[in-house]
C-alpha cells in the first residue's frame, strides 16, 4: 500500500488528538473542533510533566499514609508496654488478694 501525503501533522492543543490538516487552512481538529491557530502561547504541559507531577502526588500520598501507620505503630507499642508493665505490678495484687480471702478463711474457721 503507497504512502500518501495528508498534510502535516498537528496534535490538538486542547484535547491532544493527532490529525492531518489535509492542506486546509484552517487547521481545526476533528476531535473537538478547536482551530489551532487560537493556541495560546504558553506550551500545553509535555506528557512527562504530567507523569512527573502525578508521581509526585502519589508519593506523598503515600508519605502521609506511611507516617500514619508509624504513628499507629508507636501507638500499639506503647499499649503493649502498658499492658506489660501492668502485668508486672499486677501480680502483687493478686498475691495480696489471695492472703485476704486466706485470712478471711481463717477467720471463718474461728
Amino acid at each position: 500500500m503507497p504512502l500518501t501525503d495528508h498534510g502535516k501533522k498537528h496534535m490538538c492543543f486542547k484535547c491532544g488528538t493527532k490529525f492531518y490538516d489535509l492542506y486546509k487552512e484552517e487547521t481545526i481538529c476533528p476531535s473537538c473542533g478547536a482551530n489551532q491557530a487560537d493556541k495560546p502561547d504558553t506550551p500545553a504541559p509535555t506528557r512527562a510533566a504530567a507523569f512527573a507531577t502525578a508521581r509526585a502526588s502519589l508519593m506523598a500520598t503515600e508519605r502521609s499514609i506511611l507516617s500514619g501507620a508509624e504513628a499507629d505503630e508507636a501507638d500499639d507499642t506503647d499499649a503493649e508496654d502498658e499492658e506489660m508493665i501492668g502485668d508486672i505490678g499486677g501480680g502483687d495484687e493478686e498475691e495480696e488478694e489471695e492472703e485476704e480471702e486466706e485470712s478471711s478463711d481463717d477467720d471463718d474457721d474461728d
